[in-house]
């Protein structure tokens, strides 16, 4: 008698449970009389049109893909939608999902790779054929989803590299102290000093790596955004799907200037004060002008004067300096109150826009 065989992944670790055969591996289970017939041995002749029907086995295929999509195993989606495609081949659930998951199941590395690019092109295309507006509406807002929850997953394997990382910078950073905390500093100064030359070389490498990461990183914005706009552009122009986006993205765009606006206002609300050099000079003037009333004072003339009319003359100076050049330029007064009313005008009217459009009709 044959060993049973699952159909879907392949595996003989079957055991019967509850009245079932269940597939160890993958979890499918099977009736006994689809069991019995999994296990009829020797050839089979047939005479006739043979017509073969994978419904059932698709819906099983299907239903584990969809599980595996939504729960973020994407190794384990990306093989059900394979299994998916062979059976469908366009079907643009079972092809986009397939390249998404090629994407999600593990980091990028230099680029997001050609064979999930060419699988969402090819759902693009699947995309364009379909005519039923409320479909094509319906196809876009999944895709949307599917899209996001992929990129999110790639960006997490990146985002635990970059942690990795930083932990070795702390761990190096650490022990760099404890080294400066075990004394001897006179001895080892030097050895000292070279140690912490090491830990800086040491850190710079590592954060050359963490940039390489988050440029990896902007790769998969930049894909998620790209393929936004082009899932966005299958849309048709009069569906809700296609005024929700674009209204989204104008109150977005509207939401961010008036933010940048209203940072402007506060930056040149107030002209630029007097700068720290008033306080240095003047007390430098003052402790000049000190010094040389005490000589004054106290020694007399046995001082030299051109020493006291140097010290009288570097005090005043110091003081003149500090007080003029501390004050902030009329231009940058000038500046200041231009661009504050510039941006005041600029909010007004873009704050009237934003208004204007939460009350449109087309929200």
């Amino acid at each position: 008698m044959k060993a049973l065989v699952c159909e879907l992944c392949g595996s003989n670790d079957i055991v019967k449970k509850d009245g079932f055969f269940v597939c160890q591996h993958c979890g499918t289970k099977y009736s006994p009389e689809e069991a019995r017939k999994m296990m009829i041995e020797g050839p089979v002749t047939v005479v006739g049109t043979v017509s073969i029907d994978n419904s059932a086995s698709y819906d099983r295929i299907l239903g584990l893909a969809r599980d595996a999509f939504t729960d973020k195993r994407f190794d384990s989606a990306y093989d059900y939608y394979c299994q998916a495609v062979d059976i469908r081949p366009d079907e643009f659930e079972n092809v986009l999902r397939q390249g998404l998951s090629i994407l999600g199941k593990e980091p990028i590395q230099s680029a997001v790779p050609s064979s999930c690019v060419n699988r969402v092109n090819r759902a693009l295309d699947l995309l364009s054929a379909v005519s039923d507006s409320e479909q094509k509406s319906n196809m876009i807002s999944s895709a949307l989803e599917d899209l996001q929850s992929a990129c999110d997953q790639a960006k997490s394997y990146l985002a635990e590299e970059i942690r990795d990382l930083d932990a070795q910078k702390m761990a190096t950073r650490s022990a760099g102290d404890v080294l400066a905390d075990l004394g001897r500093p006179t001895i080892v100064a030097s050895q000292n000093q070279s140690e912490d030359k090491r830990i800086q070389r040491h850190n710079s490498a590592i954060d050359e790596k963490i940039s390489a990461v988050n440029s990896r990183k902007k790769l998969i914005d930049q894909f998620q955004t790209e393929y936004k706009e082009k899932f966005m552009d299958r849309a048709d122009s009069d569906s809700q799907i296609k005024r929700d986006y674009l209204y989204k993205e104008k109150k977005q765009k509207l939401e961010s200037e008036i933010v940048a606006l209203r940072s402007t206002i506060l930056q040149t609300q107030n002209p630029p004060k007097k700068t720290g050099c008033l306080v240095f000079f003047v007390i430098l003037g003052l402790a000049a002008l000190g010094i040389g009333l005490y000589f004054t004072a106290t020694i007399g003339y046995s001082v030299s004067p051109v020493l006291l009319g140097l010290m009288f003359f570097l005090g005043l100076f110091s003081i003149i300096f500090g007080i003029k050049y501390s004050k902030p330029k009329k231009v940058e007064k000038e500046d200041y109150a231009r661009r504050n009313a510039e941006a005041q005008e600029q909010l007004a009217k873009k704050e009237a826009e934003l208004a204007d459009l939460e009350k449109s009709p087309e929200r």
